[in-house]
């Protein structure tokens, strides 16, 4: 029976906000549990955590069992001590997340923007750290200290949008600068890092509540803070963004889906969850890119307040607007089942970007499929 004996469904302190096989979401009536060997999937019923086990989770599961050729690269445990109920904020204060209290919010053109010198638009951010480094193009920088700058986004969906990043200056090996996706992510080079940095925008968040208080006495913004499961952009970078969603450049369905549907706009705190629900090591974040792809394409657009579904995103952003509903806290306290584990990490290399590109007028150098113009840019998520 494929170890599925091994596989009882439990009330674990782990704890999901969809069914990883059917996508059905949790509700007070109905608990979402985890698969018992690895703690990575949440399921609805046993029929589901059945058929996604035939479907390829047993290829994936961490646990001890497993068969024929889908046992993991090296062990496996299960830390049950690590759980999300033990985890306490983590919210750090230091110099690298403090923040001034006379920032100004000034959106600037996108003339101001560095020009693409790299192989892809994907790689676009890596101009921008870059031309950071040089001390140019201030326009651009929110704000930065030693480790960490906070850019304005060229093309915003909402009335503030910024990103935050590690800055390249002082980089360490298996640091965040080195992290391109959240599939580059483990516990143990990573974790404190991403306390810091979201500790930080988390600062920059409540900073631009009250800038926004200050100038706006009529109206309040909510700000939140997350990343893109499957992102447009590379390298790592958090996405502050206020929940107004109120930009010409929101345009296309996915733009809408891509900040407002939880699974895909990855939370910090559902990160760090995950990171502190890790197996024993060697491991790091393994993002399922199907069913993120399978959100992206199919997720209604809901209201950021009542949730009400809208078909077109004229209509989404009119009802959007007009709403007075309270908005969500955005958090749930809960592992995002987007997120899986992989049994090996990547070996640590060097990914100085824009020196080797640059530098390399052989024509060998690698490019992304399907480059894309700024303007293409523009309409991506």
């Amino acid at each position: 029976n494929d170890n599925l004996n091994l596989m009882t469904m439990a009330s674990s302190t782990v704890t999901f906000t969809h069914c990883q096989k059917c996508g059905v979401a949790s509700s007070p009536t109905l608990k979402i549990r985890a698969c018992t060997r690895c703690y990575s999937v949440g399921y609805c019923s046993i029929t589901c955590q059945k058929a996604d086990w035939k479907d390829g989770h047993k290829i994936r599961c961490g646990g001890s069992g497993g068969s024929g050729n889908s046992k993991p690269t090296s062990p496996v445990v299960v830390n049950p001590l690590r759980s999300v109920n033990n985890m306490s904020e983590n919210r750090i204060d230091n110099a690298s997340t403090r923040v001034p209290s006379d920032l100004v919010y000034n959106h600037p053109r996108k003339e101001d923007f560095p020009s693409s010198r790299s192989n892809s638009w994907r790689n676009a951010l890596d101009d921008v750290l870059s031309t950071v480094e040089l001390g140019t193009n201030d326009p651009i920088v929110f704000f930065k200290n030693e480790k960490y700058v906070c850019t304005y986004d060229k093309y915003p969906k909402a009335k503030y949008h910024l990103l935050l990043m590690r800055r390249l200056h002082d980089r360490k090996d298996g640091d965040l600068s080195y992290v391109r996706t959240l599939n580059d992510l483990d516990p143990d080079n990573h974790l404190e890092e991403l306390r810091e940095i979201h500790s930080l925008g988390k600062n920059i968040a409540s900073h631009l509540q009250d800038f926004h208080a200050s100038s706006n006495k009529e109206s309040s913004v909510t700000i939140k803070l997350g990343y893109h499961a499957l992102p447009s952009l590379e390298p790592l970078h958090l996405h502050i963004i206020s929940s107004d969603m109120d930009s010409p450049c929101l345009r296309t369905r996915k733009h809408v889906i891509s900040f407002t549907t939880p699974l895909f706009f990855v939370s910090p705190d559902s990160l760090e969850r995950h990171l502190e629900s890790a197996f024993v090591n060697p491991i790091r974040v393994g993002v399922r890119e199907e069913r993120a792809k399978s959100i992206l394409d199919t997720a209604p657009m809901l209201c950021t307040k009542c949730k009400i579904q809208s078909t077109t995103v004229p209509d989404w952003k009119r009802h959007n607007e007009a709403c007075t509903a309270a908005p969500s806290t955005g958090t749930t306290g809960k592992l995002n089942s987007l997120l899986g584990w992989r049994s090996s990490r990547l070996p640590k290399k060097s990914m100085d970007t824009l020196s080797n590109n640059d530098n390399d007028t052989s024509g060998n150098s690698k490019k992304r499929q399907n480059d894309q113009s700024d303007e293409e840019m523009e309409d991506t998520y």
